[in-house]
Order: structure tokens, then C-alpha cells, then sequence
């Protein structure tokens, strides 16, 4: 094994020798890279390969033909063509090949033997160094443990007293803690009772200024009412007035109640509520009221007014009838001069009474008066002052009965009776008539 290995290594150096020639080096050195690859895997085939190749590189540095046999289809007919020279070479290089491989291999086995001794070595020193780093860090250690065994023989007994002392101040501070708990739900059973007063105190006050508020707003209300419907237009609408007024503030009130009992525990929440509600109550009195007085001053008639042109009207139609009596009197005299409205309406006043059949509704109602007489004594009437004045006192003498005329005036929608009362003829029908 060892002459394999002289021979192999030998030829290789030659093969490395060769590869060095400046024409033909870059043949063995293709030639020595296929070696090393087919080395790793020598077979048959490869070590021919590898030996057609070193024989093409030795016939081409000797000046002979290459035959590149490893390219050939037909591997084994190439080679049996090649001429004795050429086969010698390929045949003494087919045995070299082995013999290279084999001294390759060794040089690769004795080269990772080296590498792996060297790397022991050098993990035993490494493994000796810290062999002895752990020797001194165990002796350290024991030294630090026996300090700590020490130490913890010192902390066991201050642990000890000092677990007395927590159990004492244990006891102290569950002591403290309850009186504390104590002192606390005292405190807060005090603040509760203050709390509920402060709220009760809170309605007691919203409540009573509520009130106050509430009293000095309808009052002044009431007032202010009082003062709209003063004037004759807006009288008739102050009794429900008051009543809208009065059954608001009951409302406002009822309200207040019920809105300091359901919201005792919300204060701020209760007075925007309560307010809001207050004020909505009060807008919708004073909405109804105005409702009303709008209503009462659309509806108002003015009576007083209406009768004054209906009087005036019936003093022109007075006239227009005593001076139609007249003429139907004295047919073809004319009207003495000396009768006057004064005298005509003491006439009236003694002697005629008024009496509507239906009350006038509205105003500018009396319309063209139509006249209608209906003699109910055929006595005749007085006649005027002057010459025929023995002629009516004898014939009022003669007849001495008491008579009653009927005029009506007529208007549409209205009618008004004038009747003169029984009565006698007297000095003042005959001044006047």
C-alpha cells in the first residue's frame, strides 16, 4: 500500500509538472480537475474518461494525434482502432488513474485526519482551559456559598423576628382598619342624613320659590287682565279670564308638586325640567287668554251706541208721525208754526210709549220706515189751536170716551209699536197740537 501510494504521488507531481507547460497546460489541468472530480466516484467508466483524457494531452504534447475517444459514440471501437503507441500510453495511464486516486484519497483521508486531530487538540485545550475556569468558578461558588448559607442564617432569624413584627403590626393595622370602617360608615351615615336634608331643603326652597314666583306672576297677571278688559270692548271676556288664569296657576302647581317628588335626587336636572315646563304652562295662559280677548273684542256691540242712533232715528220718525197726524187731522191747513220739537216731544213723553218688537243686532240695521195707522176709536183727533179750538171741545165733550190710535213703523227685521194711552184731552194737547 505504501509503493501505491509513492507511485500514485509521484505521477500526480509529474501530471502537476506538466500542467505547468505554457501550450499544453490547460490539457492536464482540465485533465488533473476531471481526476479530482472522478476520483470521488471511480468507476470504470469514469477511470477510462479520465485516462482517454491524459493520453489525448500526451500524444498532443508529443507531437502525435489525439484521438478523443472520450467523445466517441462508440467508446470501445475508438480505443480498438488506436495504434499500438497510443493504446500502450491509454493502457499505462488506465493504471496510473488508480494508482492516483488512490494516493489522492489517502492525501484527503490523512489531510481530514490531520485537521481532525488538530481540531481536538485544540477543543481539548479549549475544554482544559475551561475545565479550569469551572474549577475556579466552582471554588468561588462554594466560597459564596457558604457566605450565603451565612447569610441566609442571619436573614432566617431576621426573618423571624421580622414575621413577629408583621404579625404585630398585623393586628395593629386590622384594628386600625376596623375603627377606621367605623369612623367611615358613620361618617357616611352622617352624610347621607346631611345629604337628605340638603335635598329636602333644595324642593323645600325650589318649592317656595315656585310659589313665590308663581304668586307674584299671577297677581300681576290678574292685574294686568283686570286692566285689559277695563274698557267696555274686552269686558265680557274678563270672567273667563280669570277663570283660564286661575286653573293655570292650579296646574303650575300641581306641576311643581310632582316634579320635586320624582326628581328629588337630580336638582340641576328638576329646575331645567320644572322651569321648562312652568314657562310652557304660562304660554299657553297667556296664548288662551289673548284668545279670548281677541275673541271678546271681534264679538263686542256697542249698545249704547246703536240705541242712541235708534232713538235719534225714532225722535225723526216721532216727527214724521205727529206731523202725518196732523195733516190727517186738518187735511187742508197748513202746520202752525208755533209747534216746536220741544213741544212735540213733551206730546211724546205724556202720551206715546215705544216698545220694540225685535231688539236691533247690529248696528246701521233701521232702514226706510214704513208708516201704517189704524184707527181704533172713530172719534176724530184734536184739532190745532187757534179758530177750530171750540169745535174740538165740543166734540171731545160729545164723546168723552177714551181712545187709542196704533201706529206701527215698520222696518226690515224690526218693528216698533206706538200706541197712545187712554187719556182725555187735556190743555197741553191742545197747546202742543
Amino acid at each position: 500500500m505504501a509503493k501505491l501510494i509513492e507511485e500514485g504521488r509521484s505521477q500526480y507531481n509529474l501530471l502537476e509538472q506538466r500542467g505547468n507547460i505554457p501550450h499544453y497546460g490547460s490539457c492536464w489541468k482540465s485533465s488533473v480537475v476531471s481526476l479530482h472530480e472522478g476520483c470521488g466516484h471511480l468507476t470504470e467508466n469514469a477511470q477510462t474518461d479520465v485516462a482517454l483524457k491524459f493520453t489525448d494531452c500526451f500524444l498532443k504534447m508529443s507531437g502525435h494525434e489525439s484521438y478523443e475517444c472520450e467523445n466517441h459514440p462508440v467508446r470501445a471501437d475508438c480505443i480498438k482502432n488506436m495504434p499500438d503507441r497510443a493504446f500502450s500510453v491509454f493502457t499505462e495511464f488506465y493504471t496510473h488513474v488508480y494508482n492516483i486516486c488512490f494516493f489522492l484519497q489517502s492525501q484527503i483521508w490523512h489531510e481530514v485526519t490531520e485537521r481532525t486531530i488538530d481540531r481536538l487538540s485544540a477543543s481539548s485545550d479549549h475544554v482544559t482551559r475551561q475545565l479550569e475556569q469551572a474549577e475556579e468558578v466552582q471554588t468561588m461558588l462554594l466560597q459564596q456559598q457558604r457566605e450565603s448559607m451565612s447569610v441566609q442564617e442571619e436573614l432566617l432569624s431576621s426573618g423571624l423576628s421580622l414575621s413577629e413584627a408583621l404579625h404585630t403590626s398585623q393586628n395593629n393595622l386590622q384594628a386600625i382598619m376596623q375603627e377606621f370602617r367605623t369612623s367611615t360608615f358613620e361618617q357616611k351615615k352622617m352624610l347621607f342624613e346631611v345629604f337628605d336634608r340638603l335635598t329636602s331643603l333644595h324642593a323645600w326652597a325650589i318649592g317656595e320659590i315656585s310659589w313665590l314666583d308663581m304668586i307674584v306672576f299671577y297677581i300681576s297677571s290678574l292685574i294686568a287682565m283686570y286692566v285689559v278688559t277695563a274698557t267696555p270692548r274686552t269686558q265680557d271676556a274678563r270672567v273667563w279670564v280669570f277663570i283660564v288664569v286661575t286653573l293655570s296657576a292650579v296646574i303650575e302647581r300641581v306641576i311643581v308638586n310632582q316634579f320635586i317628588q320624582a326628581n328629588i335626587d337630580q336638582p340641576e336636572m328638576c329646575n331645567e325640567s320644572l322651569y321648562w315646563w312652568i314657562w310652557q304652562c304660562r304660554k299657553v295662559m297667556l296664548s288662551a287668554c289673548a284668545i279670548l280677548i281677541a275673541i271678546a273684542v271681534y264679538r263686542y256691540c256697542d249698545y249704547n251706541a246703536v240705541n242712541h242712533q235708534l232713538l235719534l232715528k225714532i225722535q225723526k220718525q216721532n216727527m214724521e208721525v205727529l206731523n202725518f197726524l196732523e195733516k190727517i187731522r186738518n187735511p187742508g191747513n197748513e202746520l202752525d208754526p208755533k209747534i216746536t220739537l220741544d213741544n212735540k216731544l213733551v206730546q211724546v213723553r205724556h202720551a206715546a210709549l215705544l216698545e220694540p218688537a225685535v231688539l236691533a243686532e247690529g248696528r246701521n240695521v233701521l232702514r226706510k220706515i214704513k208708516l201704517h195707522t189704524n184707527t181704533k176709536s172713530p172719534s176724530p183727533a184734536p184739532s190745532s189751536v187757534g179758530a177750530d179750538t171750540d169745535k174740538s171741545d165740543a166734540s171731545i165733550k160729545e164723546k168723552r170716551e177714551p181712545y187709542r190710535k196704533l201706529v206701527e213703523i215698520q222696518i226690515p227685521g224690526v218693528r216698533y209699536n206706538l200706541r197712545s194711552m187712554p187719556t182725555t184731552v187735556s190743555t197741553t194737547w191742545r197747546e202742543t197740537v
